[in-house]
C-alpha cells in the first residue's frame, strides 16, 4: 500500500490527540513564582484577589464631579461652583454639597456627595464656576467599588498557561506571586547516520540536522525545558542503551526519525522492549508514522524523519499529551479559524491533509491560498507559510470560494 493509498485501520489524528490527552498524567510538583516569571507557566493553584478592583468608586475620565439631587439626571446649562480637585493618588477630603463641584482626572476616588462626573469637554470653566452644556445622567462617568472583582475572588482557572493579560490582571489585585507546576523535562532526539550538525562541513551522504533545532526552539517557545541530545545512530544497541538511560532524565522523550518501516528505524522495535506502544501511525498527511507510547513514567513521542512532518506532528498531536503532562487544561481542539480559498486545494481521500497556506485579507475577508509545493521534505516551503489549511480525512479537497478550516503556524 502506497503513502497515498487509502488505509482504514489508521487511527484518525483527532482520536489520536484525544487518545494522548486521556494517556496522559500531569505532574504534580509546584512552585511559587513571582509575577515576572509566571508568563507561559501553568497555574496549578487558584489565586485570590486581596481587594475590590476597583477598590473604591472612581472616575472613567477627566472632568468635575458633580453635586446635585440625588437620583436625578442634571440638566444642561447648570452651574456649579468649584471647591477642590480629586487627583489619582490625592482624593478630596470633603463631602461635596448640593451645587457644588471638584475638578476630577481618570482614576480618581470619587468624592462624597457626587452626583455624576460631566466630562470636561462638556462643562465651560470662568474663574471658580463651571457651566455644563449637556444634560448628564446620575451616576454617569462612575466605575463601581468591586465591578471588575471582588475581594476574596478566586482567579483565573487551574491548567490555564498564563499570558502577559494573566499577570496584569492579577497583579492589579494584588497578587505578587503564583503556584505553577513545575516545567517539563523533554529530552530531544534526532536519529540517522546521516545527520550532520548545523556549522560542519557535510560528507558524501550527510544532511544537515533541521529537526533539532527546529523541535527545541518550537517546545522552548512552549516554556519547556528542553535538553538537545547527541543525534543517534541506525544501530539497535545504542538506541536501546541511550531510551534506556535517558528515560530515567526526563519527563518525555521526542524522537523524530525511525519510526517508519526502514531497516534502520529502530525506535519503536526498542519502545515496545523497554515500555509500551501505545499506538503508532496515524491518518494524517503529512505525519503518517507517528507513535506513541512510554517508558517506565516517562512519555514518548516518535516524529516523522521530514522536517515539514515532524512540525506537523508535534503541533496537532504531541503538543496535546504534553500540554496535559504539564498541567495545562486538557484541550481537545486547536485555534482554528475560517477563510475564503482563493485557489483550489486538492487532496486524496484517506488522511487529513494539513497543506501549506498563507492567508491575506480583501474585499473585507480573510482568503487563503495554498503554497505551490507540499512536500514533507521542503521546510523551506513550511517556513514560507503562515498557516495551515486542515482538510479533511474524505475531503477530496477545496474549491476557490469554499470556507477552510485554518491553523495558525504561531506555534512554530
Amino acid at each position: 500500500m502506497s503513502c497515498d493509498e487509502p488505509d482504514p485501520v489508521l487511527m484518525d489524528w483527532q482520536q489520536a490527540r484525544q487518545h494522548l490527552i486521556a494517556a496522559t498524567e500531569p505532574v504534580v510538583e509546584t512552585e511559587r513564582v513571582a509575577l515576572e516569571h509566571a508568563t507561559g507557566r501553568y497555574l496549578a493553584v487558584t489565586p485570590q484577589a486581596q481587594c475590590d478592583m476597583p477598590p473604591w468608586d472612581n472616575s472613567a475620565m477627566d472632568g468635575f464631579a458633580l453635586c446635585a439631587e440625588p437620583e436625578q439626571n442634571i440638566v444642561a446649562n447648570r452651574v456649579f461652583d468649584v471647591v477642590g480637585e480629586a487627583l489619582a493618588g490625592h482624593p478630596l477630603s470633603i463631602t461635596l454639597q448640593a451645587g457644588q463641584c471638584a475638578l476630577i482626572t481618570t482614576g480618581a476616588p470619587i468624592p462624597k456627595g457626587t452626583t455624576a462626573v460631566v466630562p470636561v469637554e462638556k462643562t465651560q470653566r470662568a474663574g471658580q464656576s463651571v457651566q455644563i452644556t449637556s444634560e448628564i445622567t446620575c451616576g454617569a462617568n462612575i466605575r463601581r467599588q468591586g465591578e471588575d472583582a471582588r475581594k476574596s475572588e478566586f482567579l483565573l482557572r487551574q491548567g490555564k498557561r498564563l499570558s502577559a493579560l494573566d499577570v496584569g490582571a492579577v497583579a492589579a489585585l494584588g497578587v505578587d506571586r503564583l503556584s505553577v507546576y513545575r516545567r517539563l523535562r523533554i529530552g530531544l532526539l534526532s536519529t540517522g547516520d546521516e545527520l550532520c550538525k548545523p556549522g560542519q562541513g557535510l560528507r558524501a551522504g550527510q544532511i544537515y540536522d533541521a529537526n533539532g533545532p527546529l523541535l527545541k526552539a518550537a517546545l522552548e517557545s512552549m516554556g519547556y525545558l528542553v535538553e538537545l541530545l547527541p543525534p543517534l545512530p541506525d544501530q539497535l544497541d545504542t538506541v536501546r542503551r541511550v531510551l534506556s538511560k535517558a528515560s530515567d532524565q526526563y519527563d518525555a522523550l521526542i524522537s523524530s526519525g525511525g519510526v517508519s518501516v526502514g531497516e534502520a528505524d529502530h525506535l519503536k522495535t526498542v519502545l515496545a522492549e523497554l515500555g509500551a506502544v501505545d499506538f503508532w501511525k496515524v491518518a494524517i498527511k503529512p505525519g503518517k508514522p507517528f507513535a506513541a507510547g512510554r517508558i517506565g513514567d516517562c512519555r514518548f513521542y516518535g516524529l516523522p524523519g521530514n522536517p515539514v512532518s515532524a512540525a506537523i506532528t508535534l503541533i496537532a498531536l504531541a503538543s496535546a499529551g504534553l500540554e496535559c503532562q504539564a498541567g495545562g487544561e486538557p484541550s481537545s481542539s486547536l485555534p482554528y479559524y475560517q477563510a475564503r480559498v482563493s485557489k483550489a486545494f486538492k487532496k486524496r481521500v484517506g488522511r487529513t491533509d494539513f497543506q501549506r497556506a498563507r492567508r491575506y485579507e480583501a474585499h473585507g475577508q480573510i482568503w487563503v491560498e495554498p503554497l505551490v509545493s507540499q512536500g514533507s521534505h521542503q521546510i523551506q516551503m513550511l517556513a514560507s507559510a503562515d498557516c495551515l489549511v486542515v482538510l479533511p480525512r474524505e475531503s477530496e479537497g477545496l474549491a476557490e470560494g469554499e470556507w477552510a478550516t485554518v491553523l495558525p503556524l504561531s506555534m512554530c
